[in-house]
């Protein structure tokens, strides 16, 4: 069985926090996920997975992403460059979607809660929600 760092509420040297959507198409989300990860952590990580915890408002379900570091890695120099210390946030719509969506605009933020953003692929984290295949247990 391979290794895996599972994450809810600490992530190896960074920290996630849970937020409640307020007003507007936030309504149609899941949750919104916080966390700072180290680069480094993730670099150096033993783990041949990632598991970063999605908690639902309300319905006390966790989701979890499960992704490998090199590619958690991969998205992250994508999507804000080489940062030591990572401002992650995700959003999980009611869907079952999941993108990563610190630093987009409004409008793009309202086409995440909507399901109809899709510029990005690498901000999609989609096809690793609880993604328990085969090839974690190998």
């Amino acid at each position: 069985m391979g290794r895996v760092g599972i994450s809810n509420r600490a992530m190896e040297g960074g920290r996630v926090r849970r937020g409640r959507p307020s007003d507007g198409p936030v309504l149609n989300l899941e949750c919104i996920c916080w966390f700072t990860p180290m680069r480094s952590k993730i670099a150096g990580s033993i783990s041949d997975f990632w598991l970063p915890g999605l908690h639902s408002y309300g319905r006390h379900r966790l989701s979890v992403i499960i992704i490998e570091p090199a590619e958690f890695l991969r998205r992250y120099d994508l999507i804000h460059g080489q940062m030591e210390r990572i401002q992650s946030y995700f959003w999980l719509t009611k869907v079952g979607k999941v993108y990563e969506t610190r630093g987009l605009s409004r409008n793009d933020r309202k086409r995440v809660a909507e399901d109809r953003f899709d510029d990005a692929p690498e901000r999609d984290f989609t096809r690793f929600l609880n993604n328990w295949s085969a090839r974690l247990f190998r």
